[in-house]
């Protein structure tokens, strides 16, 4: 289930860096859930549909920390 994201825009620079650490933590713990069950599964795992959605979830996850980074940035002038 995905998470609902904060209103970003009310958010202090230091509140998205938490959140920015937060999500780049969940995105590294799933990706090595991902590597365990891709080993788990061998060669078949590839074209998985649970392994697929997994990875496009946590390329999803990465590009919501790097937009927090980049508005962080962007109030810190």
């Amino acid at each position: 289930m995905a998470e609902k994201r904060p209103q970003w825009n009310r958010l202090s620079q230091g509140e998205l860096e938490r959140q920015r650490a937060r999500l780049r933590a969940k995105a590294r713990q799933l990706a090595e859930r991902l590597k365990q069950r891709e080993r788990a599964l061998g060669q078949g795992g590839a074209a998985d549909r649970g392994l697929r959605q997994m990875r496009e979830h946590i390329d999803g996850m990465e590009q919501a920390a790097l937009a927090l980074h980049h508005r962080a940035r962007s109030r810190g002038g």
